[in-house]
């Protein structure tokens, strides 16, 4: 839209594809890692279309969205085995199965995670497991125990999505004038390194203020504020601010 501002990252985006493009030649894993905030998502999510524009054949899920076990995943594809959806994946040079949200197999996913991409290496596929870093060393671990059920044991590789350079965000601070003085002031510099905290900043509708934003605690705190409880404002016909948030928790939860 007319106020977005999009970032290239030209560099991350191609080491990532080279990355994407490894594990389907060795129809094994890569795990996909980074800080939270980071642009993981995006960048895999641009990454495959990138891929699909060239012949590419990419299935992507989020984890977190896939509820219940195989044979309910099965039920919703219509009975269909897990082997029997990926054996009839469309060939291509360049195969994939594509999943966001890996983190969740440490609340429960394993075991939903480990059978999908084992049923999709065993007909060719790469995994892309994307995961932020405090879930990557248990996602690998999974991985490893997974494909050393297949026929070949390819490796479990990992890639690592870095933070904005410094150039990056000199960048983005000249798109939007109210980083100046977030670039310029050393202590809350890292937030730029950050696009998806930026952007939760930014939507919180909150003064950016460098003192404010020292820590990933208080940007978070100042998000919650501001797109939550609208800093205590109460609304004409709204819920209450208080009654909000204890929705946002409780949704979550329910999950």
């Amino acid at each position: 839209g007319p106020d977005s501002v999009h970032l290239e990252r030209e560099d991350a985006a191609h080491s990532l594809r080279q990355a994407m493009e490894a594990a389907s030649s060795a129809g094994g894993p890569v795990v996909v890692t980074g800080e939270p905030d980071v642009g993981k998502s995006a960048l895999v999510l641009a990454a495959c279309d990138s891929l699909r524009h060239d012949g590419a054949v990419a299935v992507c899920l989020s984890l977190r969205d896939v509820r219940g076990t195989v044979l309910d995943l099965e039920g919703l594809l219509g009975g269909t085995t897990l082997t029997q959806f990926f054996a009839g994946a469309p060939t291509g040079a360049v195969r994939l199965l594509v999943m966001d949200g890996c983190e969740a197999v440490l609340e429960g996913q394993e075991p939903l995670f480990a059978e999908l991409s084992g049923a999709a290496m065993r007909q060719g596929l790469g995994v892309v497991a994307v995961t932020r870093s405090d879930g990557a060393r248990f996602l690998e671990n999974v991985l490893q125990r997974v494909v050393t059920t297949l026929d070949d044991t390819p490796n479990v590789e990992t890639h690592a999505v870095a933070e904005l350079a410094q150039g990056e965000r000199e960048s983005l601070a000249t798109s939007i004038p109210p980083l100046g003085r977030v670039l310029a002031d050393p202590k809350s510099n890292w937030l730029l390194g950050r696009p998806g905290l930026v952007d939760a900043v930014l939507r919180s509708g909150l003064p950016v203020v460098p003192d404010a934003l020292l820590r990933e605690a208080a940007v978070y705190s100042a998000a919650w504020n501001g797109l939550i409880l609208r800093g205590g404002a109460q609304l004409a016909g709204a819920a209450a601010p208080a009654d909000g948030g204890a929705s946002a928790v409780a949704v979550p939860r329910r999950r």
